[in-house]
């Protein structure tokens, strides 16, 4: 009868084993399921920023345009303004041609004052 008993717990210790490894399985199963799900809510959180990012681009672009023809227009209507304005650009950077160098298009200014030796 010994025996019998021993066999008897012995089947129980398994049983028990089998349940609590079942249990740690389902636990461990549970874990890799919130880590999985985590990641696809910062993937998720991730893809919304940059959709975000590319939405406040794109309203900063067309904002830049507009404000860009705006001021073609007003410039436009104005003519007398647009040609004292560009005039006075042009002499404070005036064009060098892209052929050649820009000493041989403006004179280079002698010294004020002379150099001592």
């Amino acid at each position: 009868m010994k025996r019998r008993r021993a066999g008897e717990s012995a089947d129980e210790l398994v049983l028990m084993m089998s349940s609590v490894m079942s249990s740690y399985s389902a636990d461990g199963l549970r874990r890799a399921v919130a880590r999985i799900s985590r990641c696809y809510l910062k993937i998720a959180i991730a893809k919304r920023c940059r959709l975000h990012k590319l939405i406040r681009q794109r309203f900063a672009l067309a904002l830049k345009i507009q404000q860009e023809d705006f001021a073609l227009i007003n410039q436009s209507q104005d003519p007398v303004a647009s040609y004292s304005g560009s005039r006075r650009k042009q002499q404070q950077h005036p064009v060098e041609s892209l052929y050649e160098p820009a000493v041989a298009i403006n004179s280079v200014a002698s010294f004020a004052h002379p150099v001592a030796s």
